[in-house]
């Protein structure tokens, strides 16, 4: 089977938050039943962070366990993993910062990057990396979204890793495709902080009926 590259990208500006109701919008591709292992290589934060933690693959994890809370058919498994060597394509699912997305430059205020292999023409994911943007001021908290001392925004890189890990689920921009949402998964960073119901529709959806997943593994870490 042949293998395809997509990029989906969330962009980094403050929007208000939409009008509820339901408009989660699906990628084409999506994983099998089973457990998606992340390998998370973020490791330590500069210093300790604003919600307490010092470590970037903490709040990650956080991300994909908040994700599990909600999923059926599937579950992430957070790995630590801050050894391991990251290219893409190459059969592993990825955590990053990274000046580039593999080579390719981030674009104007774009945050983060999922870059997604699948098969085609069954629309199978195989792979999925995530790479943030490692020139943006980062932090991790909870609430309205924060300045930095600079006067620019300071991102919450676990509601960044909650979008960008909907879009590894399969999940798009809601707002990219006319639809007005509160959700995670619109293309804009805002003050919305956790999954919002339009994202576990989205996502429950795409899943229905797929066997339940092996969970033990994936909320041990």
């Amino acid at each position: 089977m042949k293998a395809r590259c997509a990029i989906l990208i969330a962009a980094a500006l403050v929007v208000a938050l939409a009008p509820t109701g339901t408009a989660h919008w699906e990628e084409t591709y999506h994983w099998t039943p089973g457990v998606i292992p992340m390998h998370l290589q973020q490791g330590a934060s500069p210093g300790p962070l604003i919600d307490g933690n010092g470590d970037w693959d903490i709040v990650t994890g956080g991300a994909l366990n908040a994700w599990n809370s909600v999923l059926s058919g599937v579950a992430f498994e957070p790995i630590r993993d801050e050894t391991r060597s990251n290219v893409v394509q190459d059969g592993v699912n990825n955590v990053i910062f990274g000046d580039d997305a593999y080579g390719e430059p981030f674009g104007e205020g774009v945050l983060a990057i999922t870059l997604t292999t699948y098969t085609t023409p069954d629309n199978v994911t195989i792979e999925s990396d995530v790479v943030f943007n490692r020139t943006i001021n980062w932090n991790s908290y909870r609430g309205e979204l924060r300045t930095g001392r600079d006067g620019s925004t300071l991102y919450d890189v676990g509601r960044i890793a909650l979008h960008e890990f909907g879009h590894v689920l399969g999940l798009a921009h809601p707002d990219d495709h006319g639809q007005a949402v509160a959700a995670i998964m619109n293309s804009r960073a805002s003050n919305i902080d956790v999954l919002q119901p339009d994202d576990v529709e989205g996502v429950t959806a795409i899943y229905a009926g797929a066997a339940e997943a092996p969970l033990s593994a994936a909320h041990q870490r």
